[in-house]
């Protein structure tokens, strides 16, 4: 029996990668903020682009 290709298999795919790379990211910022090594001016540059909230 032959299946009907399906775009959700291949988008599923860019998901679960897309969440491994955010979150490498969030991991490297608070490995950044746990060691002291990141200034606030850093900290506001990550919020701002990843739509992060201002509130702490």
């Amino acid at each position: 029996m032959d299946r009907i290709p399906t775009p959700f298999i291949e988008e599923a795919k860019e998901s679960i990668e897309a969440e491994k790379r955010c979150r490498v990211v969030i991991r490297e910022v608070l490995g950044m903020t746990i060691e002291q090594r990141t200034l606030i001016d850093h900290l506001t540059h990550f919020r701002k682009e990843f739509g992060l909230p201002n509130k702490t």
